[in-house]
């Protein structure tokens, strides 16, 4: 009976036959193969000691390996990718269909937020980060929805509540029945949460719910409120009326996605919405005077008294 002999599996480098990568030490060529993407490669000799590894990677630029696979026919790549040869080694790369006449050219703006050159480099993002980027409307990002111009034509340009403009479907049925109706912040009793989105889209602009059930006149305060758990009441800064807000927020870091800078009552500019309602719902209530008219360009909610 003859033995299988174990080596080590690596992912094969730029540099043709030479690899720095370790992947598994002990495994035959056979499973390191069978196992791995198609850029990796198999060595015959096991390098555990740490030193002899450091001096291959150092001195020779890598240890002597042999790739797995020498040609694509047997590479199976993702969608949006084809096989290339690279130094003698078979890649997957990315090679969306990019579709520029239904398309078109110029400018686009992805779902992230980030102006692309043309609709070709936002698919190669994609492909590179594997995520779910799409294009959100052709040309360039921007504030408002004043110039934005929707893909589709069941589309229409919304701003949601960071006052970023998106472009969603308006064509949606939604019954009648008063099931669970709920208070718009605009003062507008909704029947359900799908009147008060398609209210929205219609609108051109995001409509919060303040709390849930219809609206009352009756000089509703935050200690008779009663909001859902992780929600806590603030006070709107202009009508003086009591809102639910989730203050569990995450707000995104800097660079991943585009934000509008908003300045609270307290005089403080803050990088994005969800930043001026975090530090709303950390902060106890407290008077305010309202800010001047060139620097106020949201007010700053305050917390209220309730449960």
């Amino acid at each position: 009976m003859t033995g299988v002999q174990a080596g080590t599996c690596w992912q094969a480098d730029k540099r043709v036959g030479r690899c720095t990568s370790l992947l598994e030490m002990g495994i035959s060529r056979e499973a390191c193969c069978a196992k791995g993407p198609q850029n990796t490669a198999w060595s015959d000799d096991e390098y555990d000691n740490d030193g002899r590894l450091f001096f291959q990677r150092t001195l020779n630029g890598g240890v002597p390996c042999s790739p797995c696979k020498a040609s694509c026919s047997d590479v199976k790549c993702d969608r949006g990718e084809k096989c290339r040869r690279r130094n003698g080694v078979p890649r997957c790369v990315c090679a969306p269909k990019c579709r520029v006449r239904r398309v078109g050219r110029g400018p686009v703006c992805g779902n992230d937020g980030r102006t692309y050159r043309n609709y070709c480099k936002l698919l190669r993002r994609q492909c590179r980060k594997k995520s779910s980027l799409l294009m959100a409307y052709k040309g360039a990002c921007q504030t408002s929805c004043k110039s934005v111009q929707c893909a589709r034509k069941n589309e229409q340009c919304v701003l949601d509540q960071n006052r970023i403009p998106h472009c969603a479907p308006c064509l949606r049925r939604c019954s009648d029945r008063a099931s669970s109706p709920i208070c718009g912040v605009n003062g507008v009793t909704y029947k359900n949460r799908c009147q008060a989105r398609r209210a929205a889209c219609l609108n051109g602009s995001a409509i919060p719910i303040a709390y849930r059930g219809p609206c009352r006149r009756d000089g509703l305060t935050c200690s008779r409120l009663r909001c859902k758990q992780g929600q806590r009441c603030l006070l709107s800064p202009k009508t003086r009326t009591p809102r639910c807000v989730n203050c569990q927020l995450r707000c995104r870091r800097r660079g991943q996605r585009q934000a509008i800078k908003v300045c609270g009552s307290n005089y403080v500019n803050y990088r994005s919405w969800c930043h001026l309602m975090k530090d709303s719902c950390s902060h106890r209530p407290r008077h305010r005077r309202p800010p001047p008219r060139k620097s106020a360009t949201r007010g700053r909610f305050e917390a209220g008294a309730g449960p």
